[in-house]
């Protein structure tokens, strides 16, 4: 069970992270996870001060991380995003107004990581 890495958070009230992840051989890592993240903005121009632009995504993936050298990564991931959106409003409560939603798809990615 040395190898095996479970990872968890949660912020009020709508971000999600989990990860599982297994250690190959030492510095390579295959992983699985589920998130559920958001962002937002204020709109120059908008008509009430409160409003603000929201973007929500779910996702569910697995990948390949590799160590290239220390402090240095590599992530290899793919998976499926899902209940994507964006609107316009003051709170989520607002999600249906001006709402311009994303079919579901799948998504492949790589990254690179550098630690200081």
């Amino acid at each position: 069970m040395d190898k095996l890495t479970l990872q968890g958070s949660y912020f009020i009230p709508r971000t999600v992270h989990a990860k599982i992840s297994y250690e190959l051989w030492e510095g390579v890592d295959l992983y699985s996870g589920f998130d559920w993240q958001n962002q937002r903005w204020f709109r120059a121009g908008r008509e009430d001060d409160d409003d603000r632009i929201f973007y929500y995504e779910k996702k569910v993936g697995m990948g390949l991380q590799c160590e290239i050298v220390d402090n240095c990564k590599i992530d290899f991931q793919g998976g499926y995003g899902f209940d994507r959106f964006f609107f316009e409003g003051e709170e989520y409560d607002d999600r249906g107004d001006n709402r311009i939603s994303f079919s579901d798809g799948f998504f492949l990615g790589t990254q690179v990581n550098f630690r200081f």
